[in-house]
């Protein structure tokens, strides 16, 4: 929880930055910019579950576990907020539009994948060691959910409000930092 934290309010700053200052949205987005950041640390604590570490750190399974509970709860405002219509490019005419279906699709399939490694690392007498891999498979998966939302948000970047990059964007790159240095580390093994 001592690096979660602060990793989040950092996370949480600049969604404000660039969303309440930059896009000038007003106090009703509140919810928005902060299921932003959810969704941002969800991701980052995905990625580094990955990851293996040569000194003294969070176990993986703690940012599993931490990746799963902050994505359940990006899961449940996302729910809230489509009731209030606060993603119209995901559907027309109240019907989901192909890219919401591509959002939706990857978005459930990460979080669901979610739930073996989950009880793996809880119930670890319970469940097949096996399982904790699906979490890697959840990561390729969810690689593309962010892509899918704000790939048409990222360019031209003098669109961008105070030229702070989209989080989707943020997230993408952080993704493919992370699966490079996992596929390093494997080879290295």
């Amino acid at each position: 929880m001592k690096y979660i934290l602060p990793l989040f309010l950092i996370l949480y700053s600049y969604a404000c930055i660039r969303y309440h200052l930059g896009k000038k949205l007003g106090v009703e987005y509140i919810i928005f910019v902060f299921n932003k950041a959810i969704a941002w640390a969800a991701a980052i604590c995905l990625g580094l579950s990955v990851i293996k570490f040569n000194r003294p750190f969070i176990q993986k399974k703690t940012f599993g576990i931490y990746s799963f509970t902050l994505g359940f709860i990006h899961v449940i405002l996302t729910l809230f907020m489509s009731l209030f219509d606060f993603y119209p490019t995901l559907f027309h005419n109240s019907l989901l539009t192909g890219s919401g279906f591509f959002v939706l699709l990857s978005g459930i399939m990460t979080f669901l994948l979610m739930i073996f490694p989950l009880l793996c690392s809880l119930y670890p007498n319970k469940y097949p060691d096996k399982w904790i891999k699906i979490g890697k498979i959840a990561l390729f998966i969810n690689i593309f959910h962010p892509i899918i939302i704000g790939y048409k948000n990222w360019w031209p970047t003098v669109t961008w409000p105070l030229f702070l990059p989209p989080i989707t964007l943020l997230i993408s790159l952080i993704y493919t930092i992370i699966l490079l240095i996992y596929w390093k580390q494997k080879r290295a093994s």
